[in-house]
């Protein structure tokens, strides 16, 4: 994965996760592109992922927060 000044970073997945994503993106005939795509079948920027981050805690009542997650949501989630 890189971030968003163009250096690789290692994300590592768990093995069971890996596979079924694996299998998910095989299934919907996907291989390259973004992995998150919006309604429209386009890529997510990090606000948009930021956005759902912060409903989902307002949902469940977390913190709303999400500053933890600011360098893993600029990261560019393309498949290669």
């Amino acid at each position: 994965m890189a971030d968003k000044g163009g250096k690789l970073r290692r994300l590592y997945i768990p093995k069971k996760l890996r596979n079924e994503t694996v299998k998910w993106l095989s299934d919907n005939d996907r291989a390259t592109g973004y992995l998150f795509l919006n309604r429209f079948g386009e890529g997510i920027i990090a606000r948009g992922i930021s956005q759902q981050l912060k409903n989902y805690a307002d949902k469940y009542g977390l913190d709303k927060k999400v500053e933890a997650v600011k360098n893993l949501v600029s990261m560019d989630f393309r498949l290669s």
